[in-house]
């Protein structure tokens, strides 16, 4: 990872105090869909869309840098988004405007890019999709103060505590 590392950091450099900065305008940013079933749960996700076109540049020449053969899994993530908080219960979008209505506007600072190591119960089981999480980290903005209001509605979490993050790739 060193080198995805050095790629990052070269790109880091080239940006105003070595982050990169990016904002949305509104609100509206904010997506809602149901992302995945667990047994006979439904949880939803809302997620913050990444649309700015020099993260999503530097973002895609960071894919491009990962070796295929070490692709796992769901591979090289195809939506670049940070998920402000997985596990809710209510697909009620009217709730969650509600919850944020008086949010400002959601910004992120990216920082290194790191990786979330696959699990262990995962890898002792023989799960083919067992992957390590190549990841862009989110070094500061309002995601964490969004995150906890969002904690505020009915939700299941395996994540006590918010890494908020942008998704690069699963690798082994």
């Amino acid at each position: 990872w060193a080198a995805l590392h050095a790629t990052w950091l070269q790109l880091a450099a080239a940006k105003k105090h070595g982050e990169s900065h990016f904002a949305s305008q509104e609100i509206k940013s904010l997506t809602h869909q149901v992302t995945k079933t667990d047994g006979p749960h439904s949880y939803h996700s809302t997620q913050v869309n990444v649309e700015d076109a020099a993260v999503l540049s530097d973002w895609k020449m960071i894919q491009s840098e990962i070796d295929p053969a070490h692709l796992v899994g769901d591979g090289l993530e195809t939506y670049p988004h940070i998920t402000a908080l997985y596990g809710l219960h209510d697909n009620d979008i009217g709730k969650l405007r509600e919850a944020v209505e008086s949010f400002g506007p959601i910004t992120a600072v990216l920082g290194k890019t790191k990786v979330f190591p696959a699990k262990q119960q995962d890898i002792q089981a023989g799960n083919t999709d067992a992957a390590d999480v190549v990841y862009v980290e989110i070094t500061g903005g309002s995601l964490p103060d969004l995150n906890r209001i969002l904690r505020g509605l009915k939700h299941t979490s395996g994540y006590p505590i918010y890494k908020p993050h942008m998704t690069v790739a699963y690798v082994a």
